[in-house]
């Protein structure tokens, strides 16, 4: 699967081990306000270009993954 991600910090991720440390996941049950405001906008960008790439089930949640990236927005 490939999507554009063309200009995006998810592009930065310095390696695989902070990658899956931080950025492996699906969406939240309980975030803080800020931090929703602040990936919801990127989520819901990446959301349809993941789907056309994988339509199936897990697509938003590989979306969030991409979305959290994106804001330099790490989760443990």
């Amino acid at each position: 699967m490939i999507i554009n991600t063309e200009g995006s910090p998810c592009l930065e991720v310095p390696n695989e081990a902070e990658g899956n440390k931080y950025y492996s996941l699906g969406p939240p049950y309980i975030f803080h306000r800020e931090d929703g405001e602040r990936i919801a906008e990127s989520w819901t960008n990446f959301v349809p270009r993941v789907y056309e790439g994988y339509p199936y089930l897990l697509a938003e949640m590989y979306a969030y993954s991409m979305a959290a990236a994106h804001e330099k927005l790490p989760h443990l």
